[in-house]
């Protein structure tokens, strides 16, 4: 008799230890879901402009939050230099929060390595971000193979050159990143004359859509709504990258359209 009630007393206890666990987890899963974090980043001139961003996509307020954002600078002669920032955050559902905000200034060998972390109340990462500067890439991408095999941990590529393209990627989404990757394929390893910044911004939209709107030296020269279809993707990058292309080896009498009012983004 007491074997068996030993075995009665310890089943239950070992089921609800297990529920616990699996409780567990099951927030630790549901909260990364629900969170994105992402370094975005805006030039001006010489300066870089990092910004350490968190949406919540969930239905439900996340409290006690704690983020962690680190950034280290080597300049040309390898004098390295250390930033780190953090504190406690809670976002309400469906909400956008810039955590923290820091500037660079760039020089002509500047390499940037920049980690945003957030942690749980049980100090679990559920979201993080990262960006380096210069991108050490092939050729082809970037990301070289993010499009069929993406890194997590690389969400962002950001060439910088004091005369060439810049490519500055501030998209939300996959869809958003590999339209990237698409337009860098095209257009990033240009020989083209003259300095050009050419961002691409993501707004939200309904359910899986958005809005993808990519900008020349500030002015806005291209939008579309985005879907996370691959072949809609494919085209988007081929008309946008040639126009920008257009614009480029033209930029002058682009300029002069458009301080004459015949500019016009597509």
């Amino acid at each position: 008799m007491c074997r068996t009630i030993v075995c009665v007393q310890f089943f239950p206890l070992r089921l609800l230890l297990l529920c616990g666990g699996i409780s567990v987890l099951a927030w630790q899963v549901q909260a990364q879901a629900r969170l994105e974090v992402k370094i975005l980043t805006e030039l001006e001139g010489n300066t870089l402009l990092l910004k350490a961003s968190a949406l919540n996509g969930g239905q439900d307020k996340l409290s006690d939050l704690t983020y962690e954002f680190k950034v280290a600078r080597t300049d040309a002669n390898g004098n390295r230099s250390n930033n780190q920032q953090g504190g406690v955050f809670s976002l309400p559902a469906g909400e956008q929060s810039t955590l923290s905000t820091l500037r660079i200034n760039l020089g002509k060998r500047v390499e940037l390595d920049a980690v945003l972390t957030v942690r749980d109340q049980e100090q679990h990462i559920i979201a993080q971000d990262k960006l380096k500067l210069p991108q050490k890439t092939n050729s082809d991408s970037p990301r070289s193979g993010a499009i069929q095999q993406p890194d997590a941990g690389q969400s962002h590529a950001l060439d910088i050159e004091l005369d060439g393209i810049f490519l500055l990627d501030n998209t939300r989404t996959r869809a958003g990143h590999d339209l990237y990757d698409l337009l860098y394929q095209l257009i990033g390893q240009r020989d083209i004359p003259g300095s050009f910044q050419i961002v691409l911004e993501e707004l939200p939209g309904q359910g899986l859509s958005s809005t993808i709107q990519i900008y020349l030296n500030g002015q806005l020269v291209f939008t579309n709504p985005l879907r996370p279809k691959y072949d809609l993707l494919v085209e988007i990058a081929s008309y946008s990258g040639q126009l920008l292309l257009e614009r480029m080896q033209h930029y002058e009498q682009f300029q002069e359209n458009l301080e004459g009012g015949t500019g016009e983004a597509y």
